[in-house]
C-alpha cells in the first residue's frame, strides 16, 4: 500500500469544520471564521492604505495589494 492510505505525505487534509449558516467547510477554525466574517457577516476591518478597498483577514488585505497595486507600482518605477 502506498504512505498516502495511512495518512502519509500524500493524503490532503479533510475539511473539520462545517459552517453553521451554509455547507462550506474548511480545514481549521482560523479559515472558518474568515469565511463567515467575509461571506455572512460583511465584516471587513483591514482597510487598504492605498485604495481603501476593505477586507476580513490580513491575507486577504495581502492579496488584494498584489493584485490590484503590484501593477501601479511597477509603471511608477
Amino acid at each position: 500500500m502506498a504512505s498516502s492510505d495511512f495518512g502519509g505525505p500524500n493524503k490532503e487534509r479533510e475539511p473539520v469544520m462545517i459552517c453553521p449558516l451554509c455547507p462550506i467547510k474548511r480545514e481549521d477554525e482560523e479559515l472558518l471564521e474568515a469565511h463567515i466574517a467575509d461571506e455572512h457577516m460583511e465584516w471587513y476591518p483591514w482597510q487598504c492604505s492605498i485604495c481603501e478597498k476593505k477586507r476580513a483577514t490580513v491575507e486577504m488585505l495581502q492579496e488584494h495589494a498584489l493584485a490590484a497595486h503590484r501593477e501601479q507600482e511597477s509603471k511608477a518605477n
